[in-house]
């Protein structure tokens, strides 16, 4: 049987440099840990970046980056978020990010659970 090991429930989020990119946008660098399971660091695995606006994340609603793996010995533990506030949005906004890994058996993606949500405060 195959499973993921939830490595990922103890990852650690950073997220570096909020960079202004205009237009009411925001860039955010999200990082974490890195997952040991081989299945995660080979070709049909990865892991995905959530994101919404407000103090939780549904899963099934939000946006993601995707993040898969790509050669070499692990796969990526880092991608960059893009937030966009509407023009008459004003005063402080919480985000909410979480990430969770994955791998592929035939053709269907197997989540590990996701990571605790870390908080992006936009002012």
């Amino acid at each position: 049987m195959n499973k993921i090991s939830i490595y990922i429930l103890f990852l650690i989020i950073t997220l570096t440099g909020c960079t202004d990119i205009g237009y009411d946008k925001y860039t955010y660098l999200v990082s974490w840990d890195k997952s040991e399971d081989l299945e995660v660091n080979s070709y049909g695995g990865g892991y995905v970046v959530y994101y919404a606006k407000g103090k939780c994340i549904d899963i099934n609603k939000c946006n993601y980056v995707d993040v898969p793996y790509s050669g070499g010995q692990s796969t990526p533990t880092e991608a960059t978020i893009t937030i966009k506030r509407k023009e008459d949005e004003t005063g402080k906004d919480i985000y909410s990010v979480a990430v969770a890994a994955y791998h592929t058996i035939g053709d269907d993606r197997v989540y590990s659970k996701p990571s605790n949500v870390v908080n992006i405060t936009i002012e």
